[in-house]
């Protein structure tokens, strides 16, 4: 992890998503490493998303659980276990879930954050 206040380094996990040729729908739960959280939608054309809600989390370290949950209209953020963030948005009732991640302004710390495991459900 980079402690760098100037870089992005993000584990993403998708809710109700859909990825097509030039299109991006559904739900990001953006877990920063250096601790804030945010939910947003994305609504279709590149770079063009919703922030919904964006709230405080911990600095995540080595072992911690970050989980993402949409049931019905609400998405709720959780690390260990304790919900940090929720929001309500009813704009998408189906999709897949996903995973991804961001950094920005962190050359060469692509090996120092990412998941060691994924499980998703229904």
């Amino acid at each position: 992890v980079n402690k760098n206040a100037d870089s992005t380094e993000e584990l993403e996990l998708r809710l109700r998503s859909t990825l097509l040729d030039n299109s991006c729908t559904g739900y990001e739960v953006l877990f920063n490493v250096l601790g804030p959280i945010q939910i947003v939608r994305w609504n279709g054309r590149l770079g063009d998303f919703t922030v919904l809600g964006t709230g405080g989390g911990p600095i995540l370290t080595t072992g911690d659980v970050v989980k993402a949950t949409i049931v019905g209209s609400t998405i709720t953020a959780y690390v260990n276990g304790v919900q940090k963030l929720q929001v309500d948005d009813s704009t998408y009732s189906s999709g897949n879930p996903g995973m991804g991640f961001f950094l920005r302004g962190a050359p060469g710390v692509n090996e120092g954050y990412g998941f060691m495991s994924l499980t998703a459900s229904d």
